[in-house]
């Protein structure tokens, strides 16, 4: 499992895979602030969370929160209900992304950290995206990894990305990375990612660099 290949990592490499993440993650929870500007009554949905927490970065936006009591959390984990220990506040619901139990505009914004990649093919990331429109009023905020960056981030294996799906799914068995063969990801180019988006949002896409590398797609959607 994937927390148990986190584990078995160098301490060298798993401290360096942690700063960057928080760096990361921080610079997108920076660019939300930015572009929303979220307000202490703001009711904002985060798509796509899961109840594993490898390193402090994971979960940041129900950590950092100011208004921890005005998100709500949604996700397909089983084990979701036991995030409530760690952010009582914050209101948890077990669902499918691509089908969000709440009528239209429920929610002012909708946020999504590196989800879309998992959902499926590209009619399921339409169809996520489109749900995630639907029920939030002023737009949505969607990252994920860029497919043309050098290093894979779910494996940090430089250039396996590359490779045809039957030897990418050969290579990460061989390093026991079975939880990342089949579907489990679609990584996105930059127009592939634009592309999701429906004409009914006004789009920006903002590339995050990593040595003049882009490594990760920020999507501001908002509703026009």
């Amino acid at each position: 499992m994937k927390d148990k290949y986190n584990r078995n990592l160098f301490k060298w490499q798993k401290k360096l895979i942690d700063n960057f993440s928080l760096s990361s993650r921080r610079k997108k929870l920076q660019q939300f602030y930015k572009y929303f500007s979220p307000q202490k009554n703001d009711l904002i949905l985060d798509v796509g969370v899961g109840e594993d927490e490898l390193c402090y970065s994971d979960n940041l936006l129900e950590k950092e929160y100011l208004y921890p009591e005005r998100i709500v959390v949604v996700g397909i984990d089983e084990n979701l209900y036991k995030l409530k220990k760690r952010y009582p506040k914050v209101r948890i619901i077990i669902c499918d992304g691509k089908n969000l139990p709440f009528k239209d505009l429920t929610f002012d914004i909708a946020y999504s950290n590196a989800v879309i990649e998992h959902v499926g093919d590209h009619i399921s990331q339409q169809l996520f995206l489109k749900e995630i429109m639907r029920v939030s009023s002023k737009g949505a905020f969607i990252t994920t990894p860029n497919k043309y960056f050098p290093i894979e981030f779910h494996t940090n294996i430089l250039l396996l990305h590359f490779l045809p799906q039957k030897y990418f799914d050969w290579v990460v068995k061989l390093f026991k990375l079975d939880w990342a063969t089949g579907d489990y990801m679609n990584l996105l180019s930059f127009k592939k990612f634009k592309d999701l988006f429906p004409n009914s949002c006004n789009v920006k896409i903002l590339k995050n660099k990593i040595l003049g590398f882009t490594a990760t797609f920020t999507a501001i959607c908002k509703k026009i």
